[in-house]
């Protein structure tokens, strides 16, 4: 009996985790696209503005609407970093950076906010915003 019932069990459960994993990186990539349109509206505006003290005061209410925390200039992060176990993380660490080559770094180790930094025409940028915007719970 336990010949069968254990590889059964055991089958099932590795199945199941499979397809919980690949279905919250569907979702984590799909969410982080959408917050990807709105960085790119944010950096576009802040690189056509003449100056930080311009593009600041241009780009401020249209971040705040979005639910983003936006600093310029900022002090870059140097590197990315996340908790081990996070593996939705990944996912959107690799879909930012596939889009935005000049991210200086992602802090993902606050599992409630996303920290990221990126080189604009008129310094390093920062942006912040709540973690549920671009990763299943």
């Amino acid at each position: 009996m336990l010949i069968v019932i254990v590889p059964l069990i055991a089958l099932q459960m590795v199945v199941a985790f499979v397809f919980v994993q690949r279905h919250f990186e569907g979702v984590t990539r799909q969410m982080t696209r959408n917050v990807i349109l709105e960085v790119s509206l944010i950096q576009g505006m802040v690189d056509a503005a003449d100056g930080p003290g311009a593009a600041l005061a241009g780009v401020e209410d249209i971040a705040e609407g979005l639910n983003i925390k936006l600093t310029l200039p900022a002090e870059p992060l140097q590197r990315d970093s996340r908790v081990f176990y996070d593996f939705s993380g990944r996912v959107m660490t690799q879909e930012l950076r596939a889009v935005f080559p000049q991210i200086t770094g992602i802090d993902l180790t606050n599992l409630r906010v996303v920290v990221l930094t990126m080189e604009t025409a008129h310094g390093p940028m920062q942006l912040s915003f709540p973690r549920y915007r671009v990763s299943a719970s």
